[in-house]
């Protein structure tokens, strides 16, 4: 559904890029070790998803091409990548129960409590809906929308949706704005809410509105206008209140009024699989069989520090291939285990669900027989007790 190459500048030139990523790199190394830790990390151990899911000009475009600045955002990306995702943090970033989501997350995201849209006003626009979250889930629940940030990073703006629907508990967290739009390569351009129309709810509808509000102006330290709050009193009239606003159907929710559906977030989810799928293939597949020249390719990320001798970049470089293979080998295991335990977890459904169809089989069986003939059912029941009692090991001598 989203193609971030529709918010990103095209003007600058190839040579000028070149030059500002050059001096990303650079400023990088002035930073303190203890923040750049995670990223150096990861670019020893994972070059190509660093390469692929942190683009430096990504970093560029939301600092306003502030080489020192940008660095710092990268920084902090893979450092906040490293705490969410804990044991997980060097798999790519996708929701094919390969990657950094668990099944647990996955389980959350598909929940459809937040999904990606594009505006042809606002750009991107990320629609959060808390009532579609599953019980017994709170609303902090950081790692989705770092995902769905990372996948597209852009200018974005956000659309709460209030509903009269029971909600998962409120948390406050004033760190969930520096966590997201701080740490990523995405900017929160505006902000939302929008009111759906219930008759009967209008009351509950409206204190949920309040109550969403304040929590959403602490959280993400902003006070929102009077006229970025959506209310109206009939769904047409919130439908041309969210148009005068800029927001066409197309990227509102049904619950509003829009065209975005289940089966349409369904869509985005396939689409989503199709893309992480064939781009996951080419970066944890048979990692242990990575031709050497592709392995030579990669030493080319590690590079020789100023200060630095050869002798000791040579120590450090060999290090790092340790440390690389290590790495590379316990993803493939984590990778496995997880494959394997969804298996498994398959394989019991399967069982059971065949059990159940055998059990189905024999009574369809019987009802056919008794509607045939009764007197050839009367017939196959007594053959049937004769058979079981003649393999009765109880029933001899």
């Amino acid at each position: 559904m989203l193609d971030r190459r529709l918010y990103l500048p095209t003007l600058m030139s190839q040579e000028d890029l070149s030059t500002l990523e050059r001096l990303v790199k650079d400023a990088m190394l002035l930073l303190d070790q203890n923040l750049t830790h995670a990223y150096y990390r990861a670019l020893e151990i994972i070059p190509d998803i660093v390469q692929q899911e942190t683009k430096i000009r990504d970093f560029l475009y939301v600092e306003n091409n502030d080489p020192q600045k940008a660095a710092t955002r990268l920084a902090r990306y893979w450092q906040t990548r490293k705490d969410l995702f804990v044991e997980r943090w060097q798999l790519p970033m996708t929701q094919t129960g390969t990657g950094c989501l668990s099944d647990f997350d996955i389980g959350i995201l598909r929940s459809g409590y937040m999904k990606l849209a594009h505006s042809a006003t606002h750009g991107a626009v990320l629609i959060i809906d808390f009532a579609f979250l599953p019980p017994g889930v709170v609303r902090t629940q950081t790692r989705i929308p770092f995902y769905l940030l990372s996948i597209c990073p852009c200018e974005l703006t956000s659309l709460h949706v209030i509903r009269g629907e029971k909600m998962p508990a409120i948390e406050l967290s004033s760190r969930a704005k520096d966590i997201l739009f701080g740490n990523t390569a995405t900017r929160l351009k505006n902000l939302y809410l929008a009111h759906a129309y219930e008759p009967g709810k209008e009351r509950l509808i409206e204190f949920l509105g309040y109550q969403q509000t304040r929590v959403v102006e602490h959280n993400f330290q902003v006070s929102i206008p009077s006229q970025h709050r959506i209310m109206g009193k009939s769904v047409s009239s919130t439908l041309k209140l969210l148009a005068e606003a800029g927001f066409e159907c197309a990227c509102l929710p049904v619950e509003l009024g829009g065209n975005i559906d289940k089966a349409a977030f369904q869509d985005w989810i396939r689409m989503r699989l199709t893309i992480e799928g064939a781009a996951g293939a080419l970066l944890t597949t048979n990692l242990a069989k990575v031709p050497n020249q592709k392995r030579q390719r990669e030493s080319f990320t590690i590079e020789k520090r100023p200060e630095e001798t050869q002798e000791d970049f040579a120590k450090r470089k060999n290090a790092a291939y340790v440390r690389r293979n290590y790495h590379r080998q316990k993803n493939e295991i984590m990778i496995a285990e997880g494959e394997a335990d969804g298996l498994r977890q398959r394989n019991d459904l399967l069982r059971a669900d065949n059990e159940r169809l055998q059990r189905l089989l024999a009574q369809a069986n019987d009802i056919i027989v008794r509607i045939l003939d009764p007197k050839m059912s009367a017939h196959v029941i007594e053959r049937s007790t004769t058979k079981s009692s003649s393999c009765d090991p109880s029933s001899e001598g």
